[in-house]
């Protein structure tokens, strides 16, 4: 279905629908129960390098790879372009969503050091953190929203705990 390999895959939460995407800079989403296709969204000018549902299932953010340092905000039931942040300096490597869904955090690759928060609200930067040393490979966020957890892309090998409100580890 891609056009080329695919770089991420995941469930909605309410497990209705799987989306995934590709280097082919499109989006595409799944009847969870059958597999049939259910929407294709060509949404990046590259490849998507992360792709995450909120965890009430009515919004999918997609974060551009190389070259294309976008978060694009969908709404799941109309699959209406929300919002487009311009989230890095060269590729999106990987994003969560706050348990309330009013952030997302994204990180990107080796020359982007970085962790930001991002309202999902209305697409405004909320904080920064001095992230890892080549980069950020998975984020994740703890069920109360309170904590960040990220992990080091190659070689950084470490995995870092921050807390969301203030930003310290």
């Amino acid at each position: 279905s891609h056009a080329g390999m695919i770089t991420r895959a995941c469930f909605s939460p309410d497990g209705s629908m799987a989306a995934s995407a590709g280097n082919d800079g499109s989006v595409r989403l799944w009847a969870a129960g059958s597999g049939a296709p259910a929407a294709f969204l060509a949404v990046h000018t590259n490849q998507v390098g992360a792709l995450a549902f909120s965890p009430d299932s009515t919004l999918l953010v997609s974060g551009g790879g190389c070259l294309d340092n976008t978060l694009r905000v969908f709404n799941c039931s109309n699959l209406a372009l929300l919002q487009i942040i311009v989230a890095t300096i060269n590729g999106v490597t990987a994003l969560a969503i706050s348990p309330d869904s009013s952030l997302v955090a994204s990180a990107g690759d080796a020359s982007e050091q970085v962790i930001r928060f991002w309202s999902l609200k209305d697409g405004s930067l909320v904080r920064t953190l001095a992230g890892h040393t080549n980069g950020t490979a998975t984020l994740a966020f703890s069920p109360n929203g309170q904590y960040l957890a990220s992990g080091g892309r190659l070689n950084d090998g470490t995995i870092k705990l921050w807390n969301v409100n203030n930003g310290s580890l």
